[in-house]
């Protein structure tokens, strides 16, 4: 948290952005902040915008925006534009699953990313040296399907996608 106020609006070309709040209640003015990629403000790149409040999503954590956490649930404020920031923050930086609790979301990169896929990968996660919560991969929700039928435990999985993803 910090000393400054800090919310995402809507915008035609980028979907959201995010944006400092230099005064205002129903009805805002924004000074528009694009962070670089160590979250600090770029610079000649500041507009000044008025929105309705009813129109903004708070940020309570700049640091989420820089660093996106592997689960959305670790989110402080859990809104469409903070899920939304936070799948592609991490697609930018090739981490194509995102978990949600028990729930993976995978992001298909139409592209071969390596260090994904390796026999390396595959041997971590089924020695389960890495977890669903820290690192979200299909092969961490097979370990933990496999460990649920070799205890007996009642489970379901859903496979979804759009139509041709599987």
């Amino acid at each position: 948290m910090s000393d400054k106020n800090y919310c995402y609006i809507p915008d035609q070309s980028r979907v959201q952005i995010v944006c400092e709040i230099t005064r205002g209640y129903d009805t805002a003015e924004y000074t528009v902040i694009l962070l670089d990629d160590e979250g600090k403000p770029s610079k000649g790149t500041s507009e000044t915008r008025t929105i309705e409040a009813s129109k903004t999503f708070p940020i309570d954590s700049l640091h989420e925006i820089t660093h996106p956490p592997s689960d959305l649930i670790q989110l402080t404020n859990v809104h469409g534009p903070a899920i939304l920031n936070t799948l592609r923050s991490r697609f930018q930086q090739d981490s194509i699953y995102t978990s949600i609790g028990p729930i993976l979301i995978a992001c298909n990169p139409f592209r071969w990313i390596k260090g994904v896929y390796e026999k390396e990968v595959i041997l971590a996660y089924f020695r389960g040296e890495r977890n669903q919560s820290e690192h979200p991969h299909v092969f961490a929700m097979a370990h933990d399907s496999l460990m649920g039928l070799q205890f007996g435990k009642n489970q379901s999985l859903i496979i979804s996608g759009e139509s041709g993803a599987g």
